[in-house]
């Protein structure tokens, strides 16, 4: 006799905010707009991705103190994310490592998406430490996106 299983399939998502500010703010004027775009696509998928009930969602924030919220999509998640994401400072050197290391116990299978202001080391640190390929998007070029648009 054989007995088949079958799981419907979830789907987990993992998103990754780096939240780089320069030193030299003053001579960049545009830097805390581009993170405050990149806040807010952080936003919009989280809120979007928690519209259905039962899947996984981790948003890992790489400011000054790592911040990972993680859960099954919903309300309760879907405002939690949105909390945190409200209280982005952004800082010249956000702490990557202890947010990976922070997030080895949550992370499931499935896509890493990294929104960055810069062209920082989140993206490879995270390949490095979880073996699996992450996307990357960088905020200051959205223009250069075609699905991209305010």
């Amino acid at each position: 006799m054989v007995r088949e299983f079958e799981e419907t399939p979830n789907d987990n998502l993992t998103i990754l905010l780096d939240a780089w500010l320069p030193a030299n703010l003053e001579q960049n004027s545009h830097a805390k707009d581009r993170l405050e775009h990149a806040v807010t696509l952080a936003a919009t998928i989280c809120w979007e991705w928690c519209r259905e009930p039962g899947n996984r969602l981790v948003l890992g924030i790489a400011d000054k103190s790592p911040l990972v919220v993680q859960g099954e999509t919903g309300q309760d998640l879907c405002l939690r994310t949105l909390r945190s994401l409200a209280t982005v400072t952004g800082h010249t050197t956000p702490d990557v490592i202890q947010l990976a290391a922070s997030m080895r116990s949550t992370l499931p299978p499935g896509p890493i998406l990294v929104l960055t202001t810069s062209p920082g080391k989140l993206q490879t640190t995270m390949e490095k430490e979880f073996h699996r390929p992450v996307t990357c998007i960088n905020v200051s070029n959205l223009a250069d996106l075609d699905f991209f648009e305010w």
